[in-house]
């Protein structure tokens, strides 16, 4: 039996899709799925939204103020009863009615872990740029790189997500508690799956501003919490070259002169992203060159508060 665990934080616009999605889900299995429904502080009415839905197989779990993802998740991961529980972001729609049975077949073949695939419709730029970062993704599972994925559409189940501690509840910011989470439950010697047909339609509404937001939090309040947790995994990846405490030495001997471009480069790229002419290879790369950016002014500010406190 699977449960689906949704942390939300001010998803009213997007939740009620989701959960209609899943309660047309086929089963292949006995037993009652639950939706679980991790309301983390939001103040637009999600929790409105859930309880209009009124349906028996419906839980939702409110928390006064905004604890984090992290949290949220092992919240609604505790509150379930099922052998395995279906990670799901809010704005992951699933794409048919096989998304549950194609993950339980994934366990009850001796997996105890199965990701699915992400996509995005439409052809502007910002679909195209999820469905890049989906590409890329899958390529490095293809070469057996499992680090590279997210919890946003994973499987797994309770006895190994207990074993591992469950998401570390220290990221209370963006970024970063989904890798730590899996390198934990390979640690546990998790066994993994990739069913790409096991797909969600994320809502790949976006700006280079909100990114780059999330970016200089994640610099700022998380980068170093996984840097400490997970050491090697974050010295090998590209976030390690652009952090100003382990990059290479241009970046961390000067860090004030990189940083002062995050703010032009933001600018450039938001103009620039929606201009079909240029062709799309081009604005990806600026915006991602942005977004480093972005992320290397956070762990500049993380290490600024740290020498004045």
């Amino acid at each position: 039996m699977l449960d689906v665990v949704i942390p939300v934080h001010n998803g009213a616009d997007v939740i009620g899709k989701t959960m209609a999605a899943l309660l047309t889900q086929r089963s292949t299995r006995a037993g009652r799925r639950h939706i679980i429904v991790v309301d983390d502080g939001s103040t637009d009415g999600t929790g409105n939204v859930v309880r209009a839905f009124g349906h028996p197989q419906v839980r939702l779990i409110r928390v006064p103020w905004r604890r984090g993802r992290a949290n949220a998740c092992n919240l609604g991961v505790a509150s379930s009863r099922a052998v395995a529980v279906l990670l799901l972001d809010a704005d992951c729609v699933p794409l048919a009615d096989d998304l549950l049975c194609r993950h339980e077949q994934a366990l009850v073949s001796g997996c105890d872990l199965s990701f699915g695939s992400i996509t995005a419709l439409g052809d502007d730029f910002w679909s195209h740029y999820a469905r890049v970062v989906a590409q890329e993704r899958e390529a490095r599972v293809s070469l057996g790189d499992y680090l590279s994925m997210t919890s946003t559409n994973v499987a797994v189940r309770r006895t190994l997500f207990n074993c591992c501690g469950g998401f570390h509840e220290g990221y209370r910011h963006y970024g970063f508690e989904d890798r730590d989470l899996i390198a934990s439950l390979f640690a546990c010697e998790a066994r993994p799956h990739y069913d790409a047909f096991a797909t969600v339609l994320h809502d790949a509404q976006a700006s280079v501003a909100g990114l780059c937001r999330k970016m200089e939090e994640a610099g700022r309040y998380t980068s170093g919490i996984f840097q400490r947790r997970q050491p090697d995994i974050y010295r090998a990846m590209k976030f390690s070259k652009v952090d100003v405490r382990t990059g290479p030495i241009p970046i961390r001997a000067l860090p004030g002169f990189w940083a002062v471009f995050a703010s032009p480069v933001e600018a450039l790229a938001a103009e620039l992203v929606c201009f079909r002419w240029l062709p799309a290879g081009w604005r990806l790369a600026l915006v991602r060159f942005a977004l480093a950016l972005a992320f290397l002014r956070g762990t500049k500010a993380a290490v600024s508060a740290t020498s004045h406190s």
